[in-house]
């Protein structure tokens, strides 16, 4: 008996034929058949219904050509490249009933960007340097007295920078300090105004001639503070302890318990 070819009819095929003898299947829209079904010696053979390639269309637009021939076979795919600045959106594939299916180039979104002939179906975001922030998906420069670190990402939201070192913010602007004051780097320019700090000068040790001369003079202001002190007493009794207590204080002498008879 003679039976129709998968993807295809009998055609002129009865449903059954003498050995040695064929008979020509036919196919459905989009497979071509083998050749004829024949028999011989009692055994029927059937031709086959092969899918027919795919005609490859033309480069897509803003991209190349890639590993793609003029033809695709059935049940197959291949790669076209992208320009610079746009992704893939696939391969081209040969599917089903010979249908065709074309990838296309996609310009890459604000703040990214791929290669030229890349198969990439996503392109990368651009990240800013040292001293960039990001306006309206592009890095650009900061402004004159302002800082950042790199790593910004382009395709987010904008960024800003902040003053150096010894510059403060006035009206979204970083002025420098003026001399003999200071602030530390980081006012945000899309913050408050700021104002800078008098200047602490660095602390510098003493001589050993500036500590004695230091010394002495605390110890006589110290005489002088006892010498007002003890005028003012008219007991001979209180004013001894007192002049013990205050001699002993100037000298740095810790008094424990005092006793008079």
């Amino acid at each position: 008996a003679s039976l129709a070819p998968d993807n295809g009819g009998v055609g002129n095929c009865a449903n059954s034929i003498s050995s040695g003898s064929t008979c020509q299947p036919i196919c459905n829209s989009g497979f071509t058949v083998s050749g004829l079904s024949y028999c011989s010696g009692g055994q029927f053979t059937s031709a086959t219904c092969v899918g027919d390639p795919c005609n490859v269309v033309s480069t897509p637009t803003n991209g190349g050509k890639g590993n793609c021939a003029n033809l695709l076979e059935r049940e197959t795919t291949c790669q076209p490249t992208c320009d610079e600045g746009y992704a893939v959106t696939g391969p081209h594939s040969c599917k089903g009933s010979s249908l065709f299916t074309a990838a296309a180039c996609v310009a890459c979104p604000p703040g990214t960007v791929s290669p030229a002939l890349n198969t990439h179906t996503t392109c990368d975001a651009v990240i800013c340097g040292a001293n960039q922030r990001v306006r309206s998906n592009f890095c650009v420069a900061c402004p004159a007295g302002t800082t950042k670190l790199a790593g910004d990402d382009a395709s987010k939201d904008d960024t800003a920078c902040a003053c150096s070192k010894n510059h403060h913010l006035t009206d979204g602007k970083c002025l420098a300090c003026v001399a003999g004051t200071t602030r530390p780097a980081g006012d945000v320019i899309t913050g408050k105004d700021t104002t800078c700090s008098l200047a602490t000068p660095p602390t510098q040790p003493l001589s050993a001639s500036e500590a004695n001369q230091m010394a002495e003079a605390k110890k006589t202001k110290a005489q002088m503070a006892r010498d007002v002190m003890l005028a003012g007493i008219s007991d001979i009794k209180a004013k001894g302890k007192a002049t013990l207590l205050a001699n002993a204080a100037i000298a740095g002498v810790k008094i424990q318990k005092v006793e008079f008879g």
